[in-house]
Parts: structure tokens; sequence; C-alpha cells
């Protein structure tokens, strides 16, 4: 955290992640929002509010000291005191509701940083709560395709060629010594992958290779991802 980062920058990645993150809801209706109460997934309405709450909570809030622009984010957003399970049964607001509120956030993030150098504290914390933003936009990837639903369209992916047919035979993985953690000297870094250690792997045959078949739409959830034990589940390129 010894590392200020230029203002265009932060700026711009709060600009790409928002970015995905709309593409990935803005097609789903109030019912696909909330969908079916899971212990592997949230309820979407819910995780666009949380994304908010946590820039909020880490930036306008710790930072500068402000009051919560919602005076229920807390109760509603805060995943450190909100269960899994009641995520459901809250009084979430509607999806324009809820847009609102990361619209106000973001445009705050944004002007605090008009024509000048952020610190390396401020630097720290918008890479923070982005990174969050992108970590909840694979969220939003898998509980789409968990749930079975249509496969989003991607601005960035929309003149990419688009695969065909079955490719060719599964991809084994080697059994070996593989490096976990970060890079000494690394820009910015996760606490949990603060460190670097070697972790052996062994090869187990049937467990190490993922077949890459394409009989049915690469977006389709397997019924083992539906039942929750995500030992098949295909994945989707998000761009």
């Amino acid at each position: 955290m010894d590392a200020s980062v230029s203002s265009a920058h932060l700026t711009g990645m709060l600009a790409s992640s928002r970015a995905r993150t709309l593409e990935l809801i803005v097609d789903l209706g109030p019912e696909e929002l909330l969908g079916p109460q899971l212990d592997i997934v949230n309820p979407l309405l819910w995780e666009i509010g949380h994304i908010g709450w946590f820039h909020e909570h880490f930036i306008l809030r710790r930072l500068d000291g402000r009051d919560p622009i919602r005076a229920d984010a807390d109760a509603l957003y805060d995943s450190m005191r909100v269960p899994h399970w009641t995520r459901w049964d809250l009084p979430l607001p509607s999806l324009e509701e809820t847009l609102d509120y990361l619209r106000r956030v973001h445009d705050a993030l944004v002007a605090r940083l008009q024509e000048r150098m952020p610190t390396a504290e401020e630097s720290f914390l918008y890479q923070l709560t982005t990174y969050h933003e992108d970590m909840h936009a694979e969220a939003f990837t898998y509980t789409r395709q968990t749930l079975g639903r249509r496969e989003p369209s991607f601005a960035a992916a929309s003149c990419l060629p688009q695969p065909t047919g079955a490719l060719p035979g599964d991809v084994e993985v080697p059994g070996g010594s593989f490096r976990l953690g970060s890079s000494p000297g690394a820009p910015f870094v996760f606490d949990n992958r603060s460190g670097r250690i070697r972790s052996p792997h062994r090869p187990r045959p049937g467990h190490l290779r993922h077949e890459n078949r394409r009989s049915r739409s690469p977006w389709s959830p397997t019924r083992s991802a539906r039942s929750g034990l995500l030992r098949e589940t295909k994945y989707a390129s998000i761009g």
C-alpha cells in the first residue's frame, strides 16, 4: 500500500468494471434478479447493491467520514452482518433504485479524485473495491450459468468470431510444483495472496481433466452445477 496510482487510471478501472457489471444484469427481469435460495449463489439484486455498499463503505465513509447515501445500506448490504439465507427476504430496492445508488456512489468516487494525485491509501482502496466488483462480475456469470439464464451479450466480444462444433479431446493438467500467491513488489495484492508458496500437486486420473465438448451450448449449466456439486461446471467466456 505504498504506491500511488494516477486518478485517470483509477477512474478508468472503475468505469471498466461498472460497464461489465451492467452488461451482466441489464437483461434480467425482477424474478431473475432474485432466483431460488441456494447456498452457492446470492440473489443478484442483493449482490448488485452490495457492490455499491462496498465502494461507499471503504472509501466515502472510511476515508471521508461521510454519512451513508442510503440510511438502510448497512442493514441491507453488509455481508458480514447479513446472513446468506436472509438475503432473499430483505426489503430490497428495485433494480432502478439500486442502480441509482450505484451511480451516486460512483459519481462521488470520481469527483473526489478530480485534478489531484491520489494518496497511496486511496490508490490501494480504489483498487481493492474495483477488483471486488470484478470478482462479483465472475459471481454474476456463474450465477446466471448455474440458474440456466440466457447467455449475456458483451460489447467487447461482439466482434469476435463465435466458435462452433465440438472441440477435440480433453485438456490434461500435469502434476508438479506450482507457485501460489503474489510476487515480491506486486503493485496490488489481496491479503490472502500476500505470500508466495510452492504447492505440490499430484495428478489423479478423472479429476484433472476438463472436457471441452460442445455438444450443447457452453453456457448451459450441467446437472451437477444445478445440484450444487459443481464437479462438471462448464466455463463461459466473459470477454
